[in-house]
């Protein structure tokens, strides 16, 4: 017969239960497994993504084949071409978190310097891509650094979040790489101090192995008053002359969305 201490444990176990569960599990709201051959296209959501580009450069393409999407920046000094979502409540942070995670990453430079090809994984308040939406959480990558910075209350060129000098206030993550992973997932969401985020990154693949975590000051006051978030996904190719037949590109296999 079970002594009274082994029942009293068990109990306590079973109490424990449903205040441990939730934590273990995670929803995904959002995938693009980039299948159905069109990059507009969310795994069958028609017009999910907007594409966006500098009018008038049409060598800047994006394409998406075999399970693979292709961002390509193409000729143009300082061009870059980009894949904006809407604003929408299930990429909100600010009361539960979420993790965004992109696979089968590749980054490839054409005919310019490899630190001139460079890709962002953006969360702004507005559908837009990260140098312009009005507030913004961006991870920026190129080989050989990785950066997380936000920027709120819109676009100003010495706080922007394409800089990748490191030493800009809205760097709150600066971290060196011996190449670009072929896994990053970031996850954010309210940290223990009211009016910060907390972000959680971890990144892998190419013999990169990381994990970094930390808070930042951001409220939902400053993002808008709305917990909500598009995403934005571009490649950029950071060089300033103009030449036929140069590029960077962003191969990307999937990303998902959980909270």
């Amino acid at each position: 017969m079970p002594s009274s201490l082994s029942l009293l444990r068990a109990r306590l176990s079973l109490l424990a239960l449903p205040l441990l569960a939730p934590l273990a599990r995670a929803e995904t709201v959002f995938v693009d497994s980039f299948d159905d051959g069109d990059p507009a296209l969310a795994d069958s959501q028609p017009g999910f993504w907007t594409v966006l580009r500098p009018d008038g450069n049409n060598d800047s393409t994006i394409t998406e084949a075999g399970g693979t999407l292709r961002l390509r920046a193409s000729t143009w000094p300082n061009t870059y071409v980009a894949l904006v979502s809407q604003a929408l409540e299930d990429f909100g942070f600010f009361t539960r978190p979420i993790t965004v995670t992109i696979e089968d990453i590749a980054l490839e430079a054409k005919g310019i310097e490899p630190g001139d090809a460079r890709f962002k994984l953006s969360l702004s308040s507005t559908p837009d891509r990260a140098e312009r939406a009005e507030d913004v959480i961006s991870l920026r990558v190129r080989p050989g650094l990785l950066l997380l910075g936000y920027r709120v209350d819109g676009f100003d060129l010495g706080s922007a979040p394409e800089t990748l000098s490191g030493k800009k206030v809205n760097s709150v993550l600066v971290q060196e790489l011996p190449a670009v992973p072929k896994r990053i997932s970031l996850t954010l969401g309210p940290a223990q101090t009211p009016g910060f985020v907390r972000f959680d990154l971890s990144a892998e693949g190419n013999g990169v192995s990381i994990n970094r975590s930390g808070a930042f000051p951001l409220s939902l006051a400053e993002w808008g008053r709305s917990d909500s978030a598009a995403i934005s996904i571009d490649a950029r190719r950071d060089n300033t002359a103009a030449r036929a037949g140069t590029h960077t590109e962003l191969s990307l296999g999937k990303i998902t969305v959980a909270r």
